[in-house]
């Protein structure tokens, strides 16, 4: 068993000098591929440039939280301006920002019943203020919710699209900070770009990976 993780490393680390992988500089790839990068900045830069080469309906869904607890109009206003900055892991999983399009991947950040599983992917199909319309990539994903909600299809809504609603989620700023902000999302995120490390499992026909970075990180070459 050493000698195989032994010769393991050895091969690992033949690939990161170059004896084995081998750079070179390539087109750019449609924007329409699946990207991956290295870190999460590279991941928000590439989002907000596929979002505005997009020619399909969009829409930009806004935040209004809200703060629970009676506190003073100052502190109220200084804990909301915080939270417009808060990641997704720090707000149940609730983004302040959302643009979305027609055609766009998208994945749900929270965990909910009928097969719609936190990291569940599909694309967007249609928009509205109050319903976003999703065709997921697992054909059994939202299917008790389409049946329930059948008889409130509209014309131009295909019956495999999946209707998904703002959700309402409660979190602290921080754990001293006890105040706590309500949000109502819609419980989405873009995926057309991501991480490496959060595309582990996935399977797509076509895939650009984008491994720019100041330093050596050895596991990413391996799981990508």
């Amino acid at each position: 068993m050493y000698s195989n993780l032994l010769l393991a490393r050895t091969k690992l680390s033949s690939l990161i000098s170059g004896k084995i992988f081998q750079t070179s500089k390539v087109a750019k790839a449609p924007l329409t591929v699946q990207h991956l990068f290295i870190s999460n900045t590279l991941v928000d830069k590439f989002n907000a440039l596929a979002h505005q080469n997009l020619t399909t309906e969009k829409k930009h869904y806004t935040t209004k939280d809200s703060v629970k607890d009676d506190v003073v109009k100052s502190i109220k206003q200084h804990l909301l301006e915080k939270t417009k900055h808060l990641p997704i892991s720090e707000t149940q999983g609730l983004p302040f920002d959302l643009r979305l399009a027609i055609k766009k991947r998208v994945e749900l950040t929270v965990e909910v019943s009928d097969h719609l599983a936190n990291g569940s992917g599909g694309t967007v199909q249609a928009l509205s203020d109050s319903i976003i319309w999703i065709l997921f990539k697992d054909k059994h994903a939202g299917e008790i919710t389409r049946n329930n909600f059948k008889s409130g299809f509209p014309n131009k809504i295909l019956r495999d699209w999946t209707p998904i609603f703002r959700t309402v989620r409660m979190f602290r700023i921080t754990k001293e900070e006890g105040t706590e902000i309500e949000r109502f999302k819609f419980p989405l995120r873009p995926s057309s770009p991501n991480t490496v490390h959060k595309a582990q499992g996935d399977k797509s026909a076509e895939v650009a990976i984008d491994l720019t970075c100041s330093r050596e990180f050895p596991h990413v070459y391996y799981v990508s």
